[in-house]
Order: structure tokens, then C-alpha cells, then sequence
């Protein structure tokens, strides 16, 4: 079974949806054919191995409100076929990448978070967020409360799993 994980963003970056993500990837490493898609912070691809895993950076344009322009990930999800395609919202970037590029597999997606700050942008890019996680087959959210407080996930409740942040404890 092969899996992508699919992120704005990736380590060496730091930060907690970039942690999450890498945790996910090296904890999915011995069980499943795992790679990572992520923008990467200049305007070249890059692919490289981390921690054992293939990670594939692609060119970056800059940003648009935290937002990566990265015009290079529909190609590589139409060139990546995975059996589930894990996204990490949010991340407009890899989601209008996966409803153009219409991969075969299972979609997964992590809601990390509403958007929040961008809000005369949400009301553009709503269309778009809804219809992707319509098409989601599950949508994993941190807590209860999230899914009841969020009005995009409220509407696609029953594709959704409560499954905790947490860290893995030393054996």
C-alpha cells in the first residue's frame, strides 16, 4: 500500500501541522510505501530522502497570504498514484491541485484548522473547500468540538473520525 502525505509545507520547516505531518510519515515508514509532497520554500523541485522517506519539494513561487504558489503540484499528484492520498488542511495549494488533477485513491484528509484570518479570500475559495471535502472518503479532526464548531465540517459530519493529536511515548 503506498501513501502520500500531501502538505504546504515540510521539515526542516518547523511547524505543528509540518510536525504532525512528519510524525505521521515516519510512523507510517516500516508499515506502508510512504512519501511525502510538500512546496518547497524556493523556486526549484527538489526531491531528496528525510528520515528514510522520499520527499518531493516542489517549486515554489512565493506566497499569497501563507498560501504556497506552487503551479508544479497538480503534475506531481498526476504523476504520484497512491492508494490513499492523505491532505493536511489547510492548504489550498494541494487542494485545488487534487480536484484538478483527480488521482486515483482514497482521499484523507487531516482538518487541522478553519480558516480564520483570511476570510475575504474563504469566501472565494469556499466553493472549492467544500466540493474537496465532499469528495473526501474520511476526514480526521483533533476533537469533537472542532467538528461541531466548524460550519465545513459540520456539513460533512459522518465522514468524520475523532483521532487526538498526540505524542508517540519512548518504549
Amino acid at each position: 500500500m503506498k501513501v502520500l502525505q500531501v502538505n504546504k509545507l515540510y521539515y526542516p520547516h518547523i511547524g505543528g501541522v509540518e510536525n504532525v505531518v512528519r510524525m505521521y510519515a515516519v510512523g507510517l515508514r516500516g508499515s506502508v510505501d510512504v512519501e511525502v509532497l510538500a512546496a518547497n520554500e524556493s523556486p526549484r523541485t527538489v526531491v531528496e530522502e528525510i528520515d528514510g522517506i522520499k520527499v518531493t519539494k516542489v517549486a515554489s513561487l512565493g506566497r499569497l497570504r501563507s498560501t504556497p504558489l506552487a503551479p508544479g503540484f497538480v503534475s506531481r499528484l498526476k504523476r504520484t498514484p497512491s492508494d490513499i492520498y492523505h491532505l493536511h488542511f489547510p492548504n489550498p495549494t494541494g487542494e485545488l491541485a487534487y480536484l484538478i488533477a483527480r488521482p486515483r485513491g482514497k482521499l484523507v484528509v487531516t482538518y487541522h484548522s478553519d480558516i480564520i484570518r483570511q476570510k475575504v479570500l474563504l469566501k472565494a475559495y469556499r466553493p472549492f473547500l467544500e466540493k474537496f471535502l465532499d469528495r473526501a472518503d474520511r476526514i480526521i479532526a483533533s476533537s469533537p468540538n472542532l467538528i461541531n464548531s466548524s460550519p465545513f465540517l459540520r456539513r460533512v459530519k459522518d465522514k468524520c473520525t475523532v483521532i487526538p493529536f498526540s505524542v508517540p511515548s519512548s518504549k
